[in-house]
């Protein structure tokens, strides 16, 4: 068996979003229609371009974030960025959620980058 391995990433164009990644060829497949600012860039392909023979390894970093606030140091401010992540043996599915909850002022986690990269077999010529 060869080894292929997938990169990229994937630029947020939303605090809430998802993006689908097709693996032959590493492409995007689906872009969550309320976030058209999302895109996938740097794809790299290394080894035979054939479909893996079950499900590949991944790995799903958040490569940049950016912390938005504005006023005068309330009290009970929650943030959490999300990251999660599904892979089957065609595609990886990656979402995010920047969740807050406010108690008078603005504050807010905003995804900027997501990296992923993934690694399987796929069969000899």
């Amino acid at each position: 068996m060869a080894l292929r391995t997938l990169s990229g990433v994937i630029v947020c164009g939303a605090p809430v979003s998802f993006v689908r990644i097709g693996f032959n060829p590493n492409q995007t497949i689906e872009v969550d229609p309320n976030s058209s600012a999302t895109s996938v860039t740097e794809r790299r392909a290394i080894g035979p371009a054939r479909d893996f023979v079950g499900t590949p390894a991944k790995h799903v970093a958040l490569r940049q974030l950016v912390f938005q606030t504005r006023g005068g140091g309330g009290t009970g401010i929650h943030e959490e960025l999300v990251v999660n992540d599904v892979i089957s043996a065609t595609e990886l599915r990656v979402s995010w959620n920047a969740a807050v909850n406010l108690n008078a002022d603005f504050s807010r986690i905003v995804p900027v980058e997501i990296s992923y990269m993934v690694v399987g077999e796929v069969p000899d010529a």
